[in-house]
């Protein structure tokens, strides 16, 4: 997406809570990397993570561009108005990865499911948030309660495209039997995962390892 472009205007009101098109121009493979987070600060340390990568599909330069939601972020709007950012960038670039962090993971796969993309990250994600809940919660009805399920590994196996998943061993968000679930629904060879030692949810950034990962998964 051009730097400078509303793309506000392009979806409807009920815009992901949290966006980011962080577009990469290169002189012989331009690409776009497309992603999903639950907050600015996810975002600005993604950017930072990235920073220092010179093999972004070829990349040269690279530009970051930040949307607020003004709508209600449910997951069907959410999902829906992936899909239709997706689309807008697809008329642009030839090569498109989806990054997914936290709950920002849950849209990446539901979208990567029913579009071609050429790589899927997944940072910290969670194979159903309405079961994480139920277990936090066993003395409430949460399966029947709840709206907004996020179950990704309903819609891993619709996945073709290499998937790297990074999760941190001292995850207190997302349990790391949850992200190893998810691993397990994608079809084999698809996906693969590497664990963070040393870090949690919140402080992925801090790790060389995570650095490492990141700009390999995206090479």
């Amino acid at each position: 997406m051009r730097p400078g472009a509303d793309i506000r205007k392009k979806v409807s009101k009920a815009t992901l809570a949290q966006q980011i098109d962080m577009q990469l121009h290169g002189p012989t493979k331009p690409g776009n990397a497309y992603y999903f987070a639950p907050g600015p600060h996810r975002i600005n340390c993604l950017h930072q993570s990235l920073a220092s990568s010179k093999a972004l599909f070829g990349a040269s330069t690279r530009t970051l561009k930040h949307h607020i939601s003004t709508g209600k972020p449910t997951e069907t709007a959410n999902i829906s108005d992936g899909l239709a950012l997706f689309e807008k960038v697809r008329t642009l670039h030839s090569e498109i990865a989806i990054l997914g962090r936290s709950l920002g993971s849950g849209v990446a796969v539901q979208v990567a499911s029913r579009v071609t993309v050429s790589r899927l990250i997944l940072i910290t994600p969670f194979d159903s948030i309405v079961e994480i809940t139920a277990q936090m919660y066993p003395f409430l009805p949460v399966r029947w309660l709840a709206i907004d399920t996020y179950e990704s590994g309903k819609f891993a196996r619709g996945i073709k495209a290499p998937t790297t998943i990074i999760g941190a061993e001292n995850d207190a968000v997302i349990p790391q039997a949850s992200t190893e679930a998810l691993l397990s629904r994608f079809d084999p060879g698809i996906a693969t995962m590497t664990l963070i030692e040393g870090v949690g949810h919140n402080d992925l950034g801090r790790s060389t390892k995570y650095n490492q990962t990141l700009q390999a998964a995206l090479k």
